[in-house]
């Protein structure tokens, strides 16, 4: 019994060794891994700011993509406001390792993050599926996604979008058949390609909301279902859960501003689409009267709007101004790259038309 005894005493004290040893090499590899994490996520970090100064010297970008490691997060903190030891009191861009939910971001960076004092106020805002830097004063979009950083001048901007005015939106003769297959080939293409920085996440649903696209652009008397799929694109990336403030669904229905009440269905693909082309088309329809709405003044020399915006003052007509109308007719100084909403959407209509025609001829 005694020999039994010590064995099965042994045998424990084997076992609590084995799970000693296996919890110091968990302990040393997980270190390790965190320890190459932070240098990477450095790494990334120090290329933002270098960036970010390089703007701020008068350069441009062409759009730098720098990538974000999974658990880690940006947060920018204003002069004065109460940040991180290593910044505390300045206007500084920290990335941070993600805590517990019960810490918050000035704790997280505290404990484990990088930081650079900049000498005016950098805030992150969400723009529709993503987050910007808006650098203040400062003419630089800088868009954080979940996978990434797209760093883009407003010099950059404005040389990309410099023809964009001449795009003008084509009368679709087609059957609805065809204008269904061309819409759904288009989806099926941003399903995996980026298109003026916006994909189309319709999953299975792509075909029903081709017909939807086509049959409500058709109602509305909207020149072409493209148009409408860039301007879907363009607010929730082809995402029926999309929620933004007071904005929800594909096309990014503004209850507030619409007058409708929470209860609405925002979340059916069809009430959603319906309601935002018929939006659309009231907005063309106002400017084609000569009505002025918020800083979109009509001028009636040139049959067309005059959009202030945060940082530029814009003419757009016909189907431009009604996209204008649709995004708003003022200065968001939350969202100031909103000012590039007619070129995105019309940049994106022109791009996803040219590969159906390649695609069809």
């Amino acid at each position: 019994m005694k020999k039994r005894g010590q064995m099965r005493k042994n045998f424990i004290e084997i076992i609590l060794l084995l799970l000693l040893v296996g919890l110091i090499l968990l302990a040393v590899s997980s270190f390790i891994i965190n320890r190459q994490e932070g240098a990477v996520s450095k790494s990334y970090f120090n290329k933002l700011v270098n960036e970010i100064n390089s703007l701020e010297s008068g350069s441009t970008s062409e759009g730098v993509v720098i990538f974000i490691n999974p658990g880690w997060f940006i947060k920018g903190f204003d002069k004065g406001q109460r940040s991180p030891k290593s910044c505390e009191a300045e206007a500084c861009l920290c990335i941070c390792k993600k805590g517990s939910i019960t810490t918050g971001f000035r704790y997280d960076c505290q404990k484990k993050g990088f930081c650079e004092i900049f000498d005016k106020n950098l805030r992150l805002e969400k723009d529709g599926q993503h987050k910007q830097v808006n650098l203040q004063p400062g003419g630089h979009s800088i868009y954080l996604k979940s996978d990434g950083i797209i760093i883009l001048s407003e010099k950059a901007l404005e040389e990309e979008y410099k023809d964009v005015e001449k795009i003008k939106v084509k009368h679709v003769m087609d059957t609805e058949d065809k204008s269904m297959n061309n819409v759904l080939m288009a989806m099926e293409y941003a399903k995996k390609n980026s298109i003026v920085r916006r994909r189309c996440y319709c999953g299975d649903k792509c075909k029903e909301y081709a017909e939807l696209l086509v049959r409500y652009s058709k109602e509305n008397g909207i020149p072409d279902p493209l148009l409408s799929l860039s301007l879907m694109m363009q607010e929730s990336e082809c995402r029926a859960d999309a929620k933004s403030g007071s904005s929800y669904g594909l096309m990014q229905i503004n209850l507030n501003a619409q007058g409708l009440p929470l209860t609405w269905p925002w979340y059916n693909p069809e009430t959603n689409i319906k309601k935002g082309l018929s939006i659309l088309k009231n907005k063309y329809d106002l400017f084609q009267k000569g009505v002025s709405i918020g800083t979109c003044k009509y001028d009636k020399e040139r049959k067309g709007i005059i959009f202030t915006g945060c940082k530029r003052v814009v003419f757009y007509k016909d189907w431009q101004a009604a996209v204008r109308g649709y995004n708003g007719c003022g200065c968001n100084p939350k969202y100031p790259s909103q000012d590039w909403f007619v070129e995105e959407v019309f940049k994106r209509y022109w791009q996803i038309s040219k590969f159906v025609q390649t695609q069809t001829t």
